[in-house]
């Protein structure tokens, strides 16, 4: 394992940069970077709130280190409350998901705490948990010790359901038929669970937040599961703080489940640039310092440097992802340095990928955005596309505003006559 500390060689920088876990522990300590706008307003709000039961809506854009920020909020509030952090891509198909499975998940979770935290379940708790698992789950076979008791039986089924549930359609399907009949269960033994763990801890209210959510392939399913089903994920008697995609607020159904739901708060991206297209100083300072947390300054180019976290767009993921790649085209070419060519390089492998992604509909609202001065979102399931791939990033002041991901932007222009004249057209 890679130890947390600023790199000093190509090699361990390309180690540094790791885009694929959220910072906590050690790697928290050595690298982490304050945000502009960051999450104290959910903190102070979720710190002052005495109701039970709240259920939030948090949201950013993919990549934008929303799963630090909430490991954050977790530790924050660990004193306060009896809080459980999971992501749902551990145990769930990111690419068929159903409000039930998150239910079951929920249930898993909270169910594996008290065991960690040495809550003890009643045994009638555990035998009701028990032979609703046997009776509704029939596609898990509970071939566990003989004689095993009804916590070893719980902790077997949990094992297995969730390997299945990801990767078995059949299976999926099954069970979210046969917990059509059986949900109400389901949910009286989350609440028991969360009744035994507010007696065994004095009355500590429990804080469940449910990261994952926000990376539903499908933003129609992501729909369904949240309008729905949204009235099922008020059930459990506890707070929760569900994830869910960025996109999904700019539809004519989040009316609706905004108000299902008690709050919501949205994770900002960091700004490089005022809608105006003046730099964004804060901004500049938080991306130049996580590169230099990372890496020594004598490693890349001041013009490497500033390209990556321009070709960033403020999306946390996309500069540690474009660094990691720099580094490894600089020890390609057999350097000790990274070069703008090594950044280059890396931002036109991301771009190709858009290359081959994007249809002549979604370059068309691409380029109205980017000529458009008051840089303004159109509510359409094209924007929508576009924002849940990233090809379209959102920023805030008291309102927000959109722009072009800065590593799209010479795709636009490679297109500029033709998408000019349908603009001209269009107009």
């Amino acid at each position: 394992m890679v130890e947390p500390a600023q790199a000093q060689n190509l090699r361990d920088a390309f180690n540094a940069f790791d885009p694929t876990h959220p910072l906590q522990g050690e790697w928290y300590e050595q690298f982490y970077v304050r945000r502009p706008q960051g999450i104290e307003k959910l903190l102070n709000d979720l710190g002052a709130d005495e109701r039970a039961t709240t259920k939030w809506l948090f949201t950013g854009h993919r990549g934008s280190g929303k799963s630090t920020e909430l490991i954050r909020l977790c530790e924050a509030l660990q004193d306060q409350y009896f809080t459980v952090y999971y992501t749902v891509e551990d145990s769930l198909n990111m690419a068929d998901i159903d409000y039930k499975d998150v239910l079951l998940s929920l249930g898993s979770k909270l169910y594996d705490a008290a065991k960690k935290q040495k809550v003890r379940l009643p045994e009638k708790l555990l035998e009701n948990l028990e032979g609703w698992l046997t009776t509704t789950i029939k596609e898990v076979e509970m071939t566990g010790e003989a004689g095993a008791g009804v916590e070893a039986k719980a902790d077997f089924f949990f094992l297995n359901i969730f390997s299945r549930l990801r990767s078995q359609t059949t299976t999926r399907q099954q069970v979210r038929t046969q917990m059509e009949s059986t949900l109400a269960d389901l949910l009286e033994a989350i609440n028991a669970i969360i009744g035994v763990i507010r007696e065994k801890r004095g009355g500590q209210q429990v804080l469940v937040i449910i990261d994952g959510l926000d990376k539903v392939m499908d933003l129609g399913q992501a729909l369904k599961m949240y309008y729905a089903g949204g009235v099922n994920l008020l059930v459990p008697k506890c707070k929760v703080v569900y994830t869910v995609p960025l996109a999904m607020f700019y539809t004519t159904e989040f009316g609706q489940i905004r108000a299902t739901f008690d709050d919501f708060f949205v994770l900002p991206n960091i700004k490089l640039q005022t809608r105006e297209g003046r730099p964004h100083k804060a901004g500049w300072d938080m991306l130049n310092e996580l590169i230099t947390r990372r890496m020594s300054p004598d490693l890349i180019t001041n013009q490497a440097r500033r390209q990556l976290v321009s070709y960033s767009g403020g999306l946390l993921r996309e500069l540690v992802s474009l660094a990691k790649d720099a580094c490894s085209n600089a020890r390609a070419r057999g350097d000790q340095r990274v070069e703008l060519q090594d950044v280059e390089r890396a931002a036109n492998k991301v771009r190709n990928v858009y290359r081959t992604l994007l249809t002549t509909e979604q370059y068309r609202e691409l380029w109205r955005v980017q000529h458009d001065p008051r840089k303004q979102q159109t509510n359409s399931p094209v924007s929508q596309q576009l924002i849940h791939n990233l090809s379209l990033l959102e920023y805030r002041n008291d309102d927000s505003w959109w722009d072009v991901h800065p590593i799209i932007a010479p795709l636009l222009e490679e297109r500029a006559d033709e998408l000019a004249g349908t603009a001209s057209g269009a107009g």
